[in-house]
């Protein structure tokens, strides 16, 4: 794999207290690294928790720390670069996807979105991330429900796309995705309090708007909800850590194993407008 030089600049207020470098608790350095694989680079990256994190930082910025330090959220950081998969950026996409994941500047200036240039792009990159233009969103959910509907397949759950599963005890469930950012206005109050609170959010409203069309059709409405950053919600934790089970049980594998395999993860989206979702 060719090699690229990559250097960011981390600002002051991501210099004090502690870093969690994928999982391990390190004192902050300037982040810069030459010569490094997609892969090897992301193992650099780190994100700000602990004592002190959130003296200087804004409510958005808090949002996001709470979530880029979730459970999942990193990890398209560990996926194996392969451009035959899908699962690879070019240089400036994974310079870019890192500056995002910092919470770096991602648009100086703030120039108009290219697809609604009555939108400005915010520094955080919240509205490259949550654009309804161009069809990265609707591409973004395709994917993801497309990998969700071939584990099932490979657990020998009877799913199809658009319609009710065969779920638990031969109840159909129907399961209901979507991504929502932390930063979206209707949320970041709360998220900037608390890690998760988007994805609870949204999994209330998916109840609110489908369980009285599930329960008439017999079905238990099941959301499958992800923040943008990658982290998923509870009941999508849950869904995946059963339909983990099922595949353990059927492919004869450690449920360490399948857990892996049953949790979607997210690459971070497009930011500079030429980023997409992919899948690990």
């Amino acid at each position: 794999m060719e090699l690229h030089h990559l250097e960011l600049e981390v600002p002051d207020t991501l210099l004090s207290g502690k870093a969690v470098l994928l999982g391990s608790t390190v004192e902050h350095s300037r982040y810069g690294s030459c010569g490094q694989r997609q892969r090897d680079a992301g193992t650099n990256v780190m994100v700000q928790v602990g004592e002190g994190s959130n003296n200087n930082s804004s409510v958005a910025d808090k949002a996001r720390l709470l979530s880029v330090s979730s459970p999942h959220a990193s990890a398209w950081l560990s996926v194996v670069p392969s451009p035959g998969l899908g699962l690879s950026l070019d240089p400036n996409e994974h310079q870019m996807a890192i500056k995002w994941w910092l919470g770096l500047n991602t648009s100086p200036g703030s120039p108009p979105c290219a697809l609604c240039p009555e939108h400005p792009l915010d520094p955080l990159g919240h509205h490259a991330v949550t654009c309804k233009r161009g069809g990265d969103a609707i591409s973004r959910h395709n994917k993801l429900r497309d990998v969700v509907l071939q584990t099932c397949h490979r657990a020998c759950i009877s799913a199809k796309a658009e319609a009710a599963s065969n779920w638990l005890c031969g109840k159909p469930a129907a399961f209901d995705l979507t991504v929502v950012s932390p930063l979206n206005p209707t949320f970041i109050s709360e998220a900037g309090r608390t890690a998760g609170s988007a994805a609870v959010a949204a999994e209330l409203r998916k109840h609110s708007a489908n369980d009285a069309k599930c329960s008439e059709l017999g079905w238990t409405c099941i959301p499958l909800v992800a923040e943008s950053y990658g982290a998923w919600g509870s009941e999508a934790v849950q869904a995946f850590s059963r339909l983990a089970s099922y595949l353990a049980t059927r492919t004869n594998s450690p449920k360490s194993k399948t857990s892996r395999d049953a949790t979607p993860g997210l690459v971070p989206p497009n930011v500079n407008r030429g980023l997409r979702f992919n899948l690990r």
